[in-house]
């Protein structure tokens, strides 16, 4: 057969199996529509990255529930995991298959890693546990977490105020009203030739002006307390304030963030673009960022939850077992 009927209802698209579905110029959207039936009423559905794949759904306003789909991305991980999170034609790559037909593989690579999966006695943890999450975990990623924009303007305008003061302050102790702070080449030849402050590491680029170093000659000169300072507050400012602002939706006021199952060799969770998980939170300014973040509504309450040393109690389970 040399082509490939599909529906959704209203519309027919015959689609020549020799091409990929992008090839005669239909929309992403397009070709989930008419795809969507098939795979709804197909016996079997192996996706890579299922929670991917419904987030292209619920862009293109189609529903999101794929009831019974196995998602190879998540097998591949827990029976082959290389270290890093994988796209689909990175595996195939690692394994020598065609990347012309990355459906045909998927399905190749998923039987085998069946196999793989009930030999390394990963079977409950993969239906139980790591597939509902990716059921979870786009949940949480399509809600997005409630945040309180305007203290965040507000505070963002402080530190920026505190910003200018410590750079006056910088510029008076260095005797420089030029001094660029965010240099280190600046601060560099600042530090250890003009103000004579320790020998100092030289690389390529100029001094070394890191924070390990600047911490070391802390008590050396007045001006190391103030640098220190300003790192760490344009630090927050640029990650968390600037960083954050645009991502915020102005109408709902929620941030979203997407989480990766697949990342981590101890298997927790990993969160980009925001990372969502790295808030500060062991010194002052940076518990101040934490307060950003509300409940979503006047009647909910945030709640903050962890397991304490969870790898090695699990460790000491498994090694108790195995005795």
């Amino acid at each position: 057969k040399s082509e490939y009927n599909v529906s959704d209802g209203e519309t027919e698209w015959v689609i020549p199996i020799a091409q990929t579905l992008l090839d005669d110029g239909y929309a992403e959207s397009q070709i989930l529509s008419a795809l969507l039936p098939v795979i709804k009423n197909a016996k079997k559905v192996v996706l890579y990255s299922k929670k991917e794949f419904r987030h292209k759904l619920l862009g293109s306003n189609l529903p999101t529930e794929i009831d019974g789909a196995d998602d190879l991305s998540i097998i591949k991980y827990l029976v082959d995991y290389v270290g890093k999170a994988q796209t689909l034609e990175e595996v195939l790559l690692d394994y020598s298959l065609d990347q012309t037909t990355p459906s045909a593989q998927t399905l190749s690579l998923y039987n085998q890693f069946l196999v793989k999966l009930k030999e390394q006695d990963l079977e409950r943890l993969y239906y139980d546990v790591e597939l509902p999450l990716a059921d979870l975990l786009f949940e949480m990623e399509t809600r997005g977490f409630k945040v309180d924009i305007n203290a965040l303007e507000e505070t963002g305008e402080k530190y920026s105020q505190t910003l200018l003061d410590l750079t006056k302050e910088i510029r008076a102790l260095a005797g420089e009203e030029t001094l660029n702070v965010n240099s280190p080449k600046q601060l560099g030849e600042l530090l250890f030739e003009k103000l004579q402050v320790g020998k100092g590491k030289k690389t390529k680029t100029g001094y070394s002006t890191s924070a390990e170093v600047l911490e070391a000659l802390e008590d050396a000169h007045p001006i190391i307390a103030p640098i220190l300072k300003y790192r760490k507050l344009q630090k927050l400012v640029s990650t968390y304030i600037d960083g954050f602002k645009p991502l915020v939706d102005r109408n709902t006021g929620l941030i979203k963030t997407s989480f990766n199952q697949t990342m981590t060799s101890t298997g927790r969770l990993s969160s980009k673009e925001p990372n969502l998980q790295n808030i500060p939170v062991r010194d002052e300014e940076g518990g101040k960022l934490r307060k950003f973040f509300v409940a979503s509504a006047p009647d909910r309450t945030l709640v903050s939850a962890d397991y304490s040393q969870i790898e090695l109690r699990l460790w000491r389970i498994s090694r108790a077992k195995n005795r």
